[in-house]
């Protein structure tokens, strides 16, 4: 029975979504007409410039004269206007969902708040902390890559056709990396350098003593 139960709810989840009148961008789902009487079972699919994307394909059979195809127009955010056989139409949304916008903008904006407050932070300290302040300029650039690094996925997730722009944030984002990523290792060796020379000058200067 329990056997049952898994492979029924495994079923449900698999199922494909049903479109709606709103479209989520990137999630493809199955689309269902009402009772259809044509010779030849066909759809077209227009885009708001006129062009049809989907010329004369074939609807597959539901249940008796409902007939059903799968929209996976779903990359880009834009209107669709789905014409069955029988010259009805429909109208299908492509949009973002309501938060999904806000939230990427959140991604890409902390990041760059939090680097230049860790940028202000350093100013803000005295010459005793330079060390401190070397560390906060290292972490806010670090911030700033991350910044860059979402726009770059907001850009290909929110407009695929924008590859140029994704590239070229892309290709910042790499050298920025490893301008910080060298810049990390020269404070990381000078730091070790300033420790060893202390510490050889210090044997030194002990040494002058005894004698």
């Amino acid at each position: 029975m329990a056997l049952v139960f898994l492979l029924l709810c495994s079923s449900v989840l698999a199922a494909p979504p049903m479109c709606e009148d709103f479209v989520k961008l990137h999630e493809n789902c199955t689309m269902l007409t009402s009772s259809v009487y044509c010779p030849t079972l066909n759809y077209d699919i227009i885009n708001m410039s006129g062009v049809e994307v989907v010329d004369n394909a074939s609807l597959t059979v539901f249940n008796e004269e409902i007939y059903s195809f799968w929209f996976n127009y779903t990359n880009v955010t834009g209107d669709y206007i789905v014409r069955l056989c029988d010259g009805s139409t429909r109208e299908v949304i492509v949009e973002v969902e309501s938060d999904g916008d806000v939230i990427a903008g959140l991604m890409a904006i902390a990041p760059l708040l939090a680097g230049l407050l860790m940028i202000l932070a350093g100013w803000s300290l005295s010459e005793k902390h330079n060390a401190l302040k070397i560390f906060l300029f290292l972490l806010a650039n670090f911030m700033f890559i991350t910044s860059l690094h979402f726009i770059s996925l907001g850009l290909g997730y929110f407009n695929p056709d924008w590859v140029d722009a994704q590239d070229t944030v892309s290709t910042v984002v790499f050298w920025y990396f490893w301008v910080w990523f060298l810049l990390i290792c020269y404070w990381v060796l000078f730091g070790l350098w300033t420790v060893f020379n202390g510490l050889a000058d210090k044997k030194r200067k002990d040494k002058e003593m005894k004698y």
